[in-house]
């Protein structure tokens, strides 16, 4: 028989039985629950801003009519080299193939290993009659066709986009006063010509053809994931919303426990007992009951003294132990399901972007096409 304590103890790391602890409650309501939600939609809001900005700007490059002026613009109009120039920019892509066979049936593969951009100095006789210096720099992006394609060996090809001249072309930047050693020697006193440079936040974009529809779709599908974003930041703080108001407006007082009970309950067609620990504590005029793991629960004498987390004018609204706790379901759904949004979220990021942004890789079926007597590859990749 268990010997009877002489003094009452307090127990002031008690948690109830089916809550997570203090430090793993505060993780999931404030980190996974608060923190990854408002991250998640300030990315997805920043994205929005640049692709709506992207898409006005190509909207107005479509104004003939207007005097241009200093700061981010879209030039639209045609390209012209610079003086002593053949190429105003070229991005070259070194891919390397595979090919495996699986259940008889061949496939191939090719990887971007290496990648070369060539950007120099060109014009752009512009819809507005005016001509226009372009300095781009090699961490552009150009936005074309990957039309042209050179077999170095049996696995091994060049890919490559280029801007000809007389190509029309569509050249997102910033205007800056600068030299420009083609245009005309004007009057002392004359302004210094724009030139299209790099903005000073993001990089240069060129495109052979508009994008104000493509960035229309890419704002859309940013706001969407802000929508999703606080649809989940929205629910799971209202499941959470009794330990707000206990972490925040609570108060922590000291409950005697006055009685304790251990049951078994069966649930299922095979009647699998589960045992439960449940100790009855007052505080005050109040009493009410709280279950236990079964270690605290072997651990606590009638008499012992508990913390109690409260909301005074909430009576329904407290838990034992000295601060607030979350139900460890709520743990359990934030640590799979928000990864797994997360996720999801960050692959269709992935698979929606263009080669221009992430590294080439073509595939398709058959094994890798030799090439022909005129070097171009006689398969599709």
């Amino acid at each position: 028989m268990q010997q009877e304590r002489s003094e009452p103890q307090t127990h002031e790391t008690i948690v109830p039985g089916m809550d997570l602890n203090p430090v793993e409650s505060l993780v999931t309501v404030f980190g996974l629950g608060l923190a990854l939600p408002l991250v998640m939609i300030l990315v997805a809001l920043v994205a929005w801003s640049r692709a709506r900005w992207r898409a006005r700007a190509w909207r107005a490059s479509q104004g003939e009519g207007e005097v241009l002026v200093e700061g981010d613009v879209v030039l639209q109009g045609t390209v012209e080299h610079a003086a002593g120039s053949s190429v105003a920019v070229r991005v070259e892509i070194t891919q390397v193939g595979t090919e495996k066979i699986k259940k008889d049936e061949w496939r191939h593969r090719w990887k971007e290993v290496d990648r070369k951009v060539t950007a120099n100095p060109f014009y752009i006789a512009e819809v507005r009659g005016k001509r226009v210096r372009v300095e781009p720099s090699e961490d552009l992006v150009l936005v074309d066709a990957m039309d042209q394609t050179t077999v170095l060996d049996h696995d091994r090809r060049v890919r490559a986009a280029e801007l000809t001249a007389g190509e029309q072309v569509f050249a997102m930047g910033s205007l800056q006063r600068a030299h420009d050693p083609e245009a005309a020697q004007g009057y002392r006193g004359q302004s210094t010509p724009l030139v299209l440079r790099p903005p000073k936040k993001g990089r240069m974009m060129l495109a052979s053809e508009p994008l104000q529809a493509r960035f229309e779709r890419t704002a859309r599908f940013h706001i969407i994931w802000v929508i999703v974003w606080g649809i989940i930041l929205l629910i799971f703080q209202l499941v959470a919303f009794r330990y707000h108001v206990r972490h925040w407006l609570g108060e922590t007082v000291h409950a005697e426990v006055i009685h304790k009970e251990k049951y078994t309950s069966t649930s299922g067609q095979r009647g699998g007992a589960t045992p439960h620990y449940v100790i009855k504590c007052q505080v005050g005029d109040r009493q009410y009951d709280e279950e236990l793991q079964s270690g605290q629960y072997h651990a606590i004498t009638v008499g012992d003294s508990v913390p109690v987390r409260r909301v005074p004018w909430w009576p329904s609204n407290q838990q034992v132990g000295a601060t607030a706790t979350v139900y460890f379901a709520l743990g359990l759904v934030s640590v799979i399901l928000l990864p797994l949004v997360l996720g999801f979220h960050l692959r269709i990021v992935y698979r929606r972007r263009p080669w221009w942004d992430h590294r080439l890789i073509d595939g398709g079926s058959g094994p890798l096409a030799e090439p022909n007597e005129s070097g171009a590859p006689s398969g599709s990749a």
